[in-house]
């Protein structure tokens, strides 16, 4: 038998716009109704604050690179060493395409590609009988990367508007996923690398350059949203980049670390590495 409230109320978990919920009372619940329903939406609401803080989050992260962009656009590449210096690049590791090994007629997928000086490198490299697709979640940097391309023209790349977690591409469609200080940015690195896994081709690869924590971050540092934007507080450390890339089914993982810097939070010093974390899609079995 239904229970019968001795007075009106309403109750709803309902999804708002914003990925929220809300409950909303009158009167007096029946006997253990106050708890089920308290429970059931302390759950949901503390699921849609998550949402929200990652909502914040890319909005700030976004913004943040749109401005980077316009800052940059008129000063040389700070890693350019011998790559194409008219497209500024925001990375941590310089001649990216080249160390990751990419060859002609390479089928290549830039996560993360900004205005496109990685995806610039790897065109140059996988020549007329290749393709470069870069990926980024910023409209600017499509935008900058697209007019660049057709300015100069680069009839082997092309650039999609995009996120990481659920990126643009169809099942086994790159020899290579390249990334450059990118997935340090996202919120859910396992997602990111399921997707890289799911994109390429069997035996394809992935080379991730990016940030390494010498030690799991401070929750502070973690949470803090600026951090975030300087590739610090969403950096694994290199057991934790294994063990996702093993755990999106990549095999023959390994790390190589091209420098370090020490930097200050709050009251302990914090080591971050540059490296690279690499991973091969295996064939199928037979």
């Amino acid at each position: 038998m239904a229970v019968q409230p001795s007075h009106q109320f309403e109750a709803c978990c309902g999804i708002g716009s914003s990925g929220g919920f809300h409950l909303r009372k009158v009167g007096k619940l029946p006997s253990g109704a106050d708890s089920f329903v308290s429970s059931c939406c302390s759950e949901k609401s503390k699921s849609a604050r998550d949402a929200e803080r990652d909502f914040s989050k890319r909005s700030q992260i976004r913004r943040y690179y749109s401005q980077a962009l316009k800052r940059s656009a008129a000063s040389p590449s700070c890693c350019a060493g011998d790559t194409p210096s008219f497209v500024p690049s925001l990375g941590c590791v310089f001649s990216l395409s080249k160390k990751a090994g990419i060859k002609e007629g390479d089928v290549v997928a830039d996560f993360g590609s900004g205005a496109g000086h990685d995806a610039f490198e790897a065109a140059g490299l996988v020549g007329d009988y290749g393709k470069v697709v870069g990926i980024d979640f910023t409209p600017e940097m499509i935008e900058a990367a697209t007019n660049t391309a057709r300015e100069r023209g680069y009839g082997n790349v092309e650039f999609r508007l995009g996120d990481l977690e659920g990126v643009p591409l169809p099942d086994n469609f790159a020899d290579v996923v390249i990334s450059n200080c990118v997935i340090n940015l996202t919120s859910d690195k396992k997602k990111v690398f399921s997707e890289a896994f799911r994109v390429l081709r069997p035996g394809g690869r992935i080379v991730d350059a990016d940030e390494i924590a010498a030690k799991e971050l401070p929750r502070s540092l973690q949470n803090d949203a600026d951090m975030w934007c300087k590739c610090v507080g969403g950096a694994l450390t290199e057991r934790q980049y294994v063990k996702a890339l093993r755990g999106a089914g990549f095999v023959d993982v390994k790390t190589t670390i091209y420098g370090s810097q020490t930097i200050q939070w709050r009251d302990r010093e914090i080591v971050i590495k540059s490296g690279i974390i690499e991973g091969v899609k295996p064939p199928p079995e037979a």
